[in-house]
C-alpha cells in the first residue's frame, strides 16, 4: 500500500499506521511497509486497542506528527473486514 497522499507543497503527506500492540504506557505501531514506531500513548488519540488503524500526518522533514493522529474508524473497518495480508 502507498501513502494516503502524495507528497507535495500543497499538501501533507499522510500515512497509515495500525496498533499492533499496546506495551504499558507505549503503544507499538506499525506502517504499511512494516515500519515500527514506539510512541507513548498520551501522545496519540483516546481509543486506541490492537488493530485500530490511526491516520498520521507527517511535517517538515518527514516527521509524525503522532499528537495530530486521527483514528481511521472506516478504515480499521475495512481491514477487519479483509483479514490478515499474506
Amino acid at each position: 500500500r502507498s501513502p494516503l497522499t502524495d507528497h507535495d507543497d500543497h499538501m501533507p503527506l499522510e500515512r497509515y499506521y495500525a496498533v499492533d500492540r499496546i506495551e504499558g504506557t507505549t503503544a507499538v505501531l506499525v506502517d504499511d511497509d512494516g515500519h515500527f514506531a514506539s510512541v507513548p500513548i498520551d501522545r496519540l488519540p483516546r481509543g486506541l486497542d490492537d488493530g485500530v488503524v490511526l491516520r498520521v500526518t507527517f511535517e517538515a522533514e518527514n516527521v509524525p506528527n503522532w499528537s495530530r493522529a486521527t483514528l481511521d474508524v472506516a478504515e480499521t473497518e475495512r481491514r477487519m473486514k479483509e483479514g490478515p495480508e499474506p
